[in-house]
């Protein structure tokens, strides 16, 4: 599992995460969007078009930041081309 963090405009970040995203690579997702939200920053994408894989850990780490920063009423949007991660 590969994660980057950028930003594109307007200064909205965004996490790129690549390879598997599973149950070995979910504690560092967390801690990413973990990152994200200490930093103040409740409003983010993620994408998800270089992944390979994603079992339902994975979608379950999405789902918990997603109630995360709802709670601070934020958003994360998630972007992806992927038609089999989409699947």
């Amino acid at each position: 599992m590969k994660i980057e963090r950028s930003l594109v405009a307007e200064n909205i970040p965004v996490l790129r995460l690549s390879g598997e995203l599973d149950l070995n690579s979910v504690p560092d997702v967390r801690r990413a969007i973990r990152a994200l939200i200490d930093d103040g920053l409740v409003n983010f994408i993620i994408t998800l078009s270089q992944l390979d894989f994603i079992d339902s850990s994975g979608l379950g780490v999405l789902v918990g930041g997603l109630a995360r920063v709802r709670e601070k009423q934020g958003e994360i949007k998630i972007a992806c081309s992927n038609k089999r991660i989409l699947r």
